[in-house]
């Protein structure tokens, strides 16, 4: 009934959550992303280089908060000029399709999205934990 077998050690949420927080800095590492959040007047240029390797755990959810949003807006925003354009109501791809493809022609829109989905994949694993919501930590 007990043993070793029986057990399975992992780290605490705080813990995974720095580490999912220090990959995402990896990945935006000379990107461009820290003077984003200077310029935006999000951080001051110490403490935006400090949030990539997440020195400052709130300071950098945050940061990574804010980045999600404003990504995502402008990714909404860049679909809605596509689907306004004039090229014919039956050829206008549905969202995900002109994600598929803007990704596959563009690096740089290619890196932001994947940016943006690793930034959600390790929000919703924050919020799993501080919700205490085991289905959406399962399903992370």
């Amino acid at each position: 009934m007990y043993g070793e077998d029986k057990y399975v050690a992992m780290m605490g949420g705080l813990y995974v959550e720095m580490a999912a927080l220090k990959t995402l800095g990896k990945w935006l590492t000379k990107s461009g992303w820290t003077s984003v959040l200077v310029q935006a007047g999000i951080a001051t240029p110490g403490k935006a280089d400090a949030m990539l390797p997440a020195s400052h755990v709130t300071r950098t959810r945050y940061a990574h908060q804010v980045t999600a949003a404003a990504l995502y807006i402008l990714k909404a925003s860049a679909y809605q000029s596509y689907s306004n354009s004039d090229h014919g109501e039956s050829d206008t791809l549905d969202f995900q399709h002109w994600n598929d493809d803007q990704a596959m022609s563009h690096p740089q829109f290619k890196f932001w999205d994947t940016a943006l989905q690793l930034a959600l994949t390790v929000l919703e694993y924050i919020q799993s934990i501080r919700e205490d919501n085991f289905p959406l930590y399962v399903q992370q």
